[in-house]
């Protein structure tokens, strides 16, 4: 679908519609990380799990970590890995241009490309085109885990020795790229206006209280609903929690109960396809997307419990969620489609957090950077 999406509040003629962040501050010497907000609604596991035909697809199961003998039931979304079925996950794409008004408008286009900066390929098109939705082969060691699409391969690595495992279990996304939505950012901050490492940032807050609150409302008629994973994309655009000191947060994931859906929970992702390389080569392109959907696959409403896990990855401290990217952000591999590579996060498996060796080939992460369980944080 070609376009651009108009907000209620925009009209012809009129500046585009957007927020204001608290800004100020340098965005130099910071590092890249990601986030995980907290499901803003009421409904219990079980109450979301009733309104399987309202949201995205999903299945829960108990299981007993190794660490501590404590019995999880994180849900998970697609299908059980015992059932011999190809579920799939209707992603939305939806690109989010920024123009920051405080410096000089400076834009930030994810539908447009920058030959100059050596950019051929925009951001939309790389995620649409890239191995989020094409197949490739994957393999954990000796293991062929198929030529599928990267979620899948991780989905099928991390259940590929639970009991009654199915061979013919996928979790495939269909992708549909939205219209452009266009806003305008007033505050925020900005490193190397005017170079190939120009790069915007604004707070978190401020922008998901706009998502939340009006571009969602906005987006309903575009058919983002609670029935969808719409996953909004930046171009070289990152967030901060509250002032520029503590940034850099490449993209998170959250859900919301959506008031313009029956309050029916809402999954959603936000990424930056990052081409400045302010982070090193293992952020580049693809890799912060990766990271922020297979996330929201395993941990959707970000109430997953876990045993504390820590000190590994971005966590410096301890945390217990079923974070898969987490305690492995920063360390990435390439693969290469159609003559282009892209830049994939390697992710922890679901074994790893609770101590299960389930993993395809032993393994307790994509690439087997993790070849034993967590132990318990302290």
């Amino acid at each position: 679908m070609a376009g651009i999406v108009a907000l209620p509040a925009a009209s012809a003629g009129a500046a585009s519609p957007g927020f204001t962040s608290p800004g100020g501050g340098s965005l130099s010497g910071h590092t890249i990380t990601t986030a995980a907000l907290p499901y803003a609604g009421t409904k219990s596991p079980s109450q979301i799990q009733s309104l399987a035909a309202s949201t995205l697809p999903s299945w829960s199961q108990n299981v007993k970590a190794g660490q501590n003998g404590v019995t999880y039931t994180p849900t998970i979304l697609g299908g059980k890995p015992t059932v011999a079925k190809s579920t799939k996950i209707n992603l939305l794409i939806i690109p989010v241009k920024f123009t920051f008004t405080s410096f000089s408008n400076a834009t930030f286009d994810p539908t447009a490309t920058n030959p100059g900066c050596g950019v051929t390929q925009s951001a939309a098109a790389g995620l649409a085109a890239g191995p989020e939705f094409s197949k490739s082969k994957f393999t954990a060691g000796a293991v062929k885990l198929g030529s599928v699409q990267y979620l899948d391969a991780q989905m099928r690595g991390e259940f590929w020795n639970m009991p009654g495992f199915q061979a013919k279990y996928n979790t495939v996304l269909k992708s549909k790229t939205e219209p452009l939505v266009s806003l305008n950012v007033s505050g925020g901050a900005m490193a190397s206006q005017g170079t190939c490492q120009q790069m915007g940032a604004f707070d978190i807050n401020s922008w998901n209280t706009f998502l939340v609150g009006t571009l969602f409302p906005s987006l309903a008629a575009e058919g983002v609903s609670p029935t969808t994973l719409p996953v909004f994309l930046f171009s070289n655009v990152v967030m901060y929690n509250g002032s520029t000191a503590n940034c850099c947060i490449g993209g998170y994931h959250s859900a919301f109960d959506n008031s313009s859906f029956s309050n029916n929970p809402q999954v959603y992702g936000v990424a930056d396809w990052d081409t400045t390389g302010n982070f090193g080569a293992n952020t580049l392109n693809d890799a912060i997307p990766s990271h922020e959907i297979a996330e929201a696959a395993n941990d959707p409403y970000v109430n997953n419990a876990t045993p504390s896990w820590g000190h590994v990855g971005q966590v410096s401290g301890c945390q217990a969620n079923l974070e898969v990217g987490d305690p492995l952000s920063g360390t990435s591999f390439t693969d290469t489609i159609a003559g282009v590579t892209y830049t994939l996060q390697e992710l922890a498996y679901y074994g790893w957090f609770f101590d299960d060796n389930i993993g395809a080939n032993g393994w307790y992460s994509t690439k087997g950077s993790f070849t034993t369980g967590a132990t318990l944080c302290s």
